[in-house]
């Protein structure tokens, strides 16, 4: 099962967390973390991460949300005033926000059961529901939010062991500063991850969902520098995307330009190449490639920069990098799916189609496969031209019913299914079995992906087997002698009209023909002796 998420629903519609703070907060964080670092040339580089602290860690603000739903958050908490701190919190970071509080494991059930929540925040050390109970709960409904643990103490392993379990974060109740920008950063995860699936159902293509990652993801911000003799260096890396490959943030003290090594050996090259060109006419340097991380998995990243040109000489790149490798995976699976789905459509038997109702009534068949040729004798290009010509194929007497159904389907997206005889454009005349599952698209329409295939075979094998068997039955019932036919249990299968009055118990289909034997033996029908004795002989 796919994990239920927001992505249709409150927090796609409200884009609740913007971008444009993060530049606005680019000044501050490099004043409370950039870290001074000397590299192998001797220049010196900056690396850039944010640095909190109890004594002077500021909230984070988020963009006006007055016109926008308020989040809903569920407190797992027994003391109502941490709560509200909890509560407080988030409201002073400007994030308008409802939240309701739980402390049994029957009421966090029955929220959870009622969603929607953007986010679970609970008590770490909770009496009647310890904490594993409440995140085996949360788990279990698979809802793709953030799920924080929010702590009085902690120790090391402790919190080891809670990020380990898989928990989405740890904020300590004396450091709730930490709790808006732990939401903001977890609930644009969540976002990223809606961007991703949205690829992989194919609702748009890989340009746009690319370009779309470039404007709403945040990345890592990165300087780069080549000077006049052509020798290159990272003047600043944020942090977060040595976070992102999984190396310490002092992976690079001392040796900054290290930066490039990072880069996939097989696109080394192509990187420099590209940097090349870019630099030669200015142009923006725009390049997915190969990343490798501390533990050596491969990620995507798309490296996105303008040129600038100093005075002294020197060229300058201010660029961003943007993990795309999730998105880059699901293109990859994207392609996979059409190839897949194009080699099936060819050499499946019938036709594989997408019809589309819109919301003005009219009919559309986005796609047809070439077997729409063996089956209604007209080629995929004739049917999207002319989206009625299939059901013209259908006889006269099954047009209202296939339209009945249609209608049925469309008003209770339930599944559709329909058989009956067509005429195919030859002549030929077919008995074709259709069936197709609808879903609503956003702006009204209904969307069926559906198969029809050819079962008139099977279907006259049915009607000349239906055929035989009443000849039989009616050759049977009209005999003179007696017939039965019993199954391997001793039971009755079928008794023609002239068994019946021979036998002194009126037994039907179903029963064991013994109840017949032993009514007639007790009537005394077979003489004397033993009843059981005669059942058996009988």
């Amino acid at each position: 099962m796919a994990p239920s998420s927001p992505c249709k629903g409150r927090l796609a519609q409200s884009e609740r967390f913007g971008r444009q703070g993060d530049d606005e907060r680019l000044g501050a964080d490099v004043a409370k973390g950039g870290v001074r670092a000397e590299s192998g040339s001797g220049r010196g580089a900056t690396i850039w991460f944010a640095v909190a602290s109890k004594g002077n860690a500021a909230v984070p603000k988020v963009e006006n949300r007055s016109s926008r739903a308020p989040l809903r958050f569920l407190i797992v908490e027994d003391a109502e005033a941490d709560a509200e701190l909890e509560t407080l919190a988030v409201e002073r970071a400007g994030i308008e926000a409802t939240a309701e509080r739980v402390d049994t494991a029957e009421a966090l059930n029955h929220a959870l059961d009622r969603g929607a929540w953007d986010a679970v925040l609970c008590d770490y050390d909770l009496p009647a529901l310890p904490w594993p109970a409440a995140f085996e709960a949360f788990k279990s409904r698979e809802i793709d939010i953030p799920f924080i643990v929010v702590s009085g103490t902690l120790n090391v392993q402790e919190a080891a062991d809670l990020m380990l379990s898989g928990v989405t974060d740890i904020v300590m109740k004396d450091d709730l500063a930490r709790l808006p920008p732990a939401l903001k950063r977890e609930l644009r995860a969540v976002q990223d991850r809606c961007t991703a699936r949205e690829a992989q159902e194919k609702l748009f293509d890989a340009s746009n969902l690319l370009e779309n990652i470039a404007a709403n993801i945040p990345g890592s911000i990165y300087r780069r520098v080549q000077r006049p003799d052509s020798a290159t260096a990272y003047e600043y890396i944020h942090a977060n995307l040595l976070e992102k490959l999984g190396q310490d943030s002092t992976a690079l003290f001392g040796d900054v330009d290290r930066l490039a090594e990072f880069v996939h050996p097989d696109d080394r090259a192509a990187m420099r190449a590209a940097y090349a060109r870019s630099a030669a006419d200015q142009s923006r340097f725009d390049e997915t490639r190969r990343v490798i991380a501390a533990d050596g998995s491969i990620k995507w990243f798309r490296f996105i920069a303008m040129p600038s040109r100093r005075e002294n000489g020197e060229i300058v790149w201010d660029g961003i990098a943007l993990d795309v490798t999730v998105e880059q995976r699901a293109i990859d699976q994207a392609h996979e799916r059409d190839e897949m789905l194009r080699a099936l459509s060819e050499n499946a038997p019938g036709v594989i189609y997408q019809r589309v109702l819109r919301a003005d009534g009219t009919v559309s068949y986005p796609f047809v496969s070439k077997g729409s040729i063996e089956i209604y004798g007209y080629t995929p290009e004739e049917v999207a031209a002319d989206p009625d010509i299939v059901r013209r194929t259908e006889d006269d007497s099954r047009q209202s019913n296939h339209d009945a159904t249609i209608r049925r389907s469309a008003d209770n997206l339930e599944n559709w299914s329909w058989e009956g005889h067509i005429r195919r454009r030859d002549g030929k005349r077919l008995f074709v079995q259709a069936v197709a599952r609808p879903r609503r698209l956003e702006n009204g329409d209904t969307i069926w992906d559906g198969f029809a295939f050819d079962l008139t075979d099977r279907h006259e094998a049915e009607e000349e087997a239906r055929r035989t068997r009443e000849y039989l039955e009616t050759v049977l019932e009209n005999m003179a002698q007696g017939v039965l036919t019993l199954d391997k249990d001793m039971r009755v299968v079928h008794l023609n009209n002239q068994l019946r009055t021979m036998l002194y118990y009126p037994i039907e289909v179903g029963e064991p023909f013994e109840t017949a034997v032993r009514f007639a033996a007790e009537q005394e029908a077979y003489g004397e002796g033993s009843i059981d004795s005669q059942v058996a002989e009988r």
